[in-house]
């Protein structure tokens, strides 16, 4: 293990778990660069990146803009672990 290694560890250890998501966002913010989502899409897909570890969810999400923003829809996800996460997904940071 190189000595920066170390030190990325132990500062990672002593993040809350607010902060080590917002440091997951801003690296998925800086590796996908532009997407053809708008702002509460967006959430939905660095969130799913987030969960994953995947950063191909970016390329094959697609979204229908058939509601008004301000409606609720359906999320379709045949990933069960996925799936059970999904209530969640606007808990936490954005």
């Amino acid at each position: 293990m190189r000595a920066n290694q170390a030190n990325d560890v132990s500062t990672a250890v002593s993040l809350t778990p607010e902060q080590i998501m917002a440091e997951s966002f801003r690296i998925i913010d800086a590796e996908v660069g532009t997407h053809p989502f708008d702002a509460v899409e967006w959430q939905v897909v660095r969130r799913i990146i987030h969960a994953s570890g995947d950063r191909e969810f970016a390329c094959l999400m697609h979204t229908q803009r058939r509601m008004p923003a301000s409606r609720r829809c359906k999320l379709v996800c045949q990933l069960s672990p996925m799936c059970a996460w999904l209530p969640l997904a606007f808990s936490g940071p954005s």
